[in-house]
């Protein structure tokens, strides 16, 4: 068994395996898939403890994600201050879950450098008898055309968080479940999140 809120966020011990379902994405670059491993810029922000914006924008520049190499998720734009978006993730095998941890995205490269923080999340946890309504799901969103519910009425996960504020700044922010949840192998976790009045997309 392994913890995620015991491990630091730097670990290299991956419980997430994959991504099998997301909302949506608006650049290929900025796919969830890139929240499957910390923020390169984001690590090398906080050891260095930066918050001066020229420094933050050699940093991001350095890592790539400023010149088209990102290393977070941004949903499309939307008009709408309370679209929620999400992400199913696969875990890579038996955990203990007591808490989530989400860094949210400040883009230094932009005019005033916003933070594009979800305005609240939560996280859903399904069993892993639904592997095929999920997959079918997964390939229904590949092929969407409209807007699509964050998950089949069908499906029903057995835990669902309680709906955590998040805090509109680049920093670690970790959220304790309200008890601890005994995943078995390939089991999906969805995320989602609320964009906040500020923002018009949701990054991670």
């Amino acid at each position: 068994m392994a913890c995620l809120a015991h491990r630091a966020a730097t670990d290299d011990k991956q419980l997430l395996g994959g991504v099998v379902a997301y909302s949506s994405a608006d650049r290929p670059s900025e796919s969830p898939v890139n929240t499957l491993t910390s923020s390169r810029c984001w690590m090398e922000l906080h050891e260095q403890r930066a918050t001066d914006v020229e420094q933050g924008e050699r940093v991001q520049y350095s890592c790539g994600c400023s010149t088209g190499h990102s290393c977070y998720w941004s949903s499309s734009a939307s008009t709408d201050q309370n679209a929620t978006e999400f992400i199913d993730y696969e875990l890579n095998g038996p955990c203990v879950v007591t808490a989530v941890q989400i860094v949210p995205y400040r883009v230094f490269w932009h005019p005033d450098s916003p933070t594009y923080a979800p305005k609240r999340v939560l996280f859903e946890f399904f069993d892993a008898e639904d592997k095929l309504a999920l997959q079918q799901r997964a390939r229904g969103l590949q092929t969407r055309t409209v807007s699509v519910s964050p998950r089949p009425s069908s499906i029903n996960p057995f835990y669902t968080s309680p709906v955590y504020d998040v805090k509109n700044d680049m920093m670690l922010q970790e959220f304790t479940l309200s008890r601890k949840l005994a995943l078995r192998e390939r089991m999906r976790s969805a995320v989602e999140a609320r964009c906040g009045q500020s923002a018009e997309r949701c990054g991670r």
